[in-house]
This record gives C-alpha cells, sequence and structure tokens, in this order.
C-alpha cells in the first residue's frame, strides 16, 4: 500500500486550496487512479490513504472541483446529501424534450402536431405512426405536458 500511495501522491499538484489530480481523468471530469487491477475515483482514494477505510457512501466535495483531492475538502457522505448539495449548489441541470439527447421530436415538431390534430387533419393514432412515436405520448404533447417550450 505503501508504493500506491507514494504513486498517488506523485500524481498531485498541491495549492494553498484544492489538491489537483494530475493523473488520467475519468470522462466525467473525476480522477482515475489505478489500483488492485481496477481503476477507482482518486478522491475516493485520497479518503481512503488518509483514514484507511473505504468510503460507505459517496464522497462529497466541499469546493465542487472534481479533480480536487484534498482531504480536507472531502466528506464522506449519502447519495442523498450529494443531490442536495447540487441542488443547493444551483449544479443541476434537467434536459427537457429536444434539449434531451433521448429526445424523438423537436419542438417544432410537436408543434405540429399540436396543430394538425387541433384542426382534426389526423388522430392520435395516425400521428403516432407518422412520427414514430407511441399514442400516449401524441396525448400528452397534445395536453401540454411534454414538449412545451421553455419560457424565455
Amino acid at each position: 500500500m505503501k508504493i500506491a500511495k507514494l504513486r498517488f501522491e506523485s500524481k498531485i499538484k498541491k495549492t494553498e486550496g484544492c489538491h489537483e489530480w494530475n493523473g488520467t481523468l475519468f470522462s466525467n471530469g473525476y480522477g482515475a487512479f489505478s489500483y488492485n487491477r481496477s481503476s477507482k475515483l482518486a478522491h475516493r482514494m485520497a479518503w481512503f490513504f488518509e483514514t484507511g477505510l473505504l468510503p460507505l457512501g459517496v464522497i462529497l466535495h466541499s469546493c465542487d472541483n472534481r479533480k480536487c483531492v484534498n482531504v480536507s475538502h472531502l466528506k464522506d457522505g449519502t447519495q442523498y446529501e450529494n443531490i442536495h448539495d447540487m441542488i443547493d449548489k444551483g449544479r443541476r441541470v434537467i434536459a427537457y424534450s429536444e434539449n434531451n439527447g433521448h429526445a424523438k421530436l423537436t419542438y417544432d415538431q410537436a408543434e405540429d402536431i399540436r396543430n394538425r390534430y387541433k384542426t382534426k387533419q389526423m388522430t392520435q393514432l395516425s400521428l403516432s405512426l407518422e412520427y414514430g412515436i407511441n399514442q400516449s405520448a401524441v396525448s400528452r404533447i397534445i395536453g401540454n405536458k411534454i414538449y412545451t417550450r421553455p419560457a424565455k
């Protein structure tokens, strides 16, 4: 474990505040450290090397810096605490409708569905077949439950 800790510490750039991870990063921006033949989150390993304990829950960053491995900026916590920390600090991003990567329609297509149904040009079933979505989605579009443009 001493060799692993030395290898770990060689990948840290210490400043007065955050101790930034300069090793490999996961695609989400968190540090990656290889330990016991698998990649681990660097901030969790910092906690482990400092306390000798593997965290049971999540490790929260008080500094909100994903690269930070400064143990004084870390806290063992729960997923519930992590989510509420994210919400309280305004980091929650919700992608609705066409801004969601899994969306099947654009706002313009949803507006077309509403207009064509409203003017009795097409039924919900025929609209669902044309757009490749199920009839319940068409119903929710028509009822303005989904695919409503965000207020500007």
